[in-house]
């Protein structure tokens, strides 16, 4: 297993490799751009101030220096077309994002219909905005956050619009909203630790992150650019020489979906109280405990039911 090297960190962004736990407020802003050359502009700027995948420093004392904040972005397809790039390496990105999420095709296949179709989304959909970058700010406290916002976007009135703002939180507990211990068992990036220890958990760099092998040993498909086109010689070629024409202008990038999901806590329980009986129609823990088990997949514990297949086991 070969590291990532400190110059791909870099050019990493930082989520792709940490869910920031540290921290534990979130801010997404969901960006339109009015005027594309403005807003080149200002992506300019920001480019110093947007979290990587760098290794965090250690102090003295041996702990690590974490940051109090992160900035990381995301563009749309019709982002990028926003932005004016070419029409040729548009075409080169990924089917899922060009179409983006909202289709009929895509809706059928993920169950967005009724009250969860496209046109009853907050944010997105056919019923809103039209969303061309997503910035992903993390922090200590609402304060803070709200005082990054406010800085990134100082004086872009005429270049950028904010469609809509979506608060995030997570608490202090490992339990997810339905009661169950969670966050157990994460993927481990291959190359993204420095851990020479064998883990059944390591997936190949290619299946998080562009422009290295996949699982199948495979390079997964990545956009491009004509050599041309790289007038400044910053992006990498790509092996071999079929594709000597071209530069892979995904390396390093990956695809991110925003969902906003909501949880029906009590209408889950209220429907494993009404099934989970003792067959006389009264409530029976026992089997209400094994029902919801089967229904998430694990035990309130976080014990998966194949090490425990009739009762939680801590």
């Amino acid at each position: 297993m070969s590291e990532l090297t400190p110059e791909a960190r870099e050019d990493i962004q930082g989520i792709i490799l940490s869910g920031y736990g540290h921290l534990r407020y979130a801010l997404y802003l969901f960006v339109q751009i009015k005027n594309p050359k403005q807003a080149q502009a200002w992506l300019n700027t920001i480019i110093p101030e947007i979290t990587t995948g760098k290794l965090w420093p250690k102090r003295p004392d041996g702990t690590t220096e974490k940051p109090e904040s992160t900035l990381n972005i995301a563009f749309t397809h019709k982002g990028l077309q926003a932005l004016n790039l070419p029409q040729h390496t548009l075409e080169t990105f990924s089917r899922e994002l060009i179409e983006g999420i909202a289709t009929s095709k895509r809706s059928r296949l993920l169950g967005d219909t009724e009250e969860s179709a496209p046109d009853q989304w907050d944010v997105g959909g056919s019923n809103n905005e039209e969303i061309h970058m997503l910035l992903i700010l993390y922090g200590l406290d609402p304060e803070s956050l709200a005082q990054r916002r406010n800085q990134l976007l100082q004086d872009q009135e005429d270049s950028l619009v904010v469609v809509a703002e979506e608060p995030g939180f997570r608490g202090t507990s490992n339990k997810e909203h339905f009661g169950f211990n969670d966050s157990i068992s994460q993927p481990i990036i291959e190359g993204s630790r420095n851990n020479q220890n064998p883990n059944p958990d390591v997936v190949r760099t290619g299946e998080f992150i562009l422009g290295y092998p996949n699982q199948y040993d495979f390079l997964p498909a990545t956009p491009s650019v004509p050599v041309d086109q790289d007038s400044d010689n910053i992006l990498p070629s790509f092996p071999g020489t079929e594709l000597s024409e071209l530069k892979d202008f995904g390396r390093h990038g990956t695809y991110l979906v925003y969902r906003k999901l909501a949880q029906d806590v009590a209408g889950f329980w209220q429907y494993i109280a009404q099934q989970g009986h003792d067959g006389e129609g009264c409530p029976h823990a026992p089997t209400m405990s094994l029902l919801a088990a089967k229904f998430v997949g694990r035990w309130p514990s976080g014990t998966p039911l194949v090490l425990a297949p009739d009762k939680d086991n801590p």
